[in-house]
């Protein structure tokens, strides 16, 4: 699938690409969709600006999806990516708890409100990367984490805003 999804990649220019993300998921050539991340309650893993390709659930059960990337709708309207953590009810009206790598548990959710699971995760500046593993850290480690992880990526947003006017080396204004 990567280099299928890779080649679409290449055939679409990156800011125009972009610029459909921010609109909402897009679907691919290849029937995948698309949608882009905030936050850091999954980095390293998974940062913000990453570019998650997935597939729309089946009528396939649920349980043996346990531990991968689910998209889902938020309660903002918007998209969120977590792993499914748990599963239970019966099949066609399952409720499923998904969890962030450095966040607490999700409230249920219904089957319904699942998007689909996640197939490929594309980082801009560095392409398709494999999607991480789970990430197993206690309380304290994941609190730490998520300080690193909101650091870097305000560390992230800083280094590529455009520069503001800054003083030129003779003192004045450009």
């Amino acid at each position: 699938m990567k280099s299928r999804e890779a080649r679409y990649w290449e055939d679409q220019p990156a800011a125009e690409l972009l610029a459909e993300v921010e609109r909402g998921a897009v679907a691919t050539s290849g029937g995948h969709l698309l949608t882009r991340t905030y936050g850091t309650c999954m980095w390293p893993g998974i940062r913000e600006g990453d570019l998650i390709f997935y597939v729309p659930l089946a009528d396939e059960a649920l349980a043996p999806l346990v531990g991968q990337i689910a998209v889902a709708r938020s309660s903002a309207g918007s998209s969120v990516a977590h792993r499914i953590q748990r599963v239970s009810g019966p099949a066609g009206r399952e409720r499923v708890v998904l969890k962030g790598d450095l966040a607490w548990s999700d409230a249920p959710r219904r089957r319904a409100e699942l998007l689909g699971v996640a197939k490929a995760l594309y980082r801009p500046g560095r392409g398709f990367v494999d999607l991480p593993e789970s990430l197993e850290v206690g309380p304290a480690g994941g609190a730490l984490l998520q300080l690193l992880g909101r650091f870097f990526t305000w560390a992230e947003r800083r280094a590529s805003a455009p520069r503001a006017r800054q003083p030129s080396a003779t003192g004045s204004l450009r």
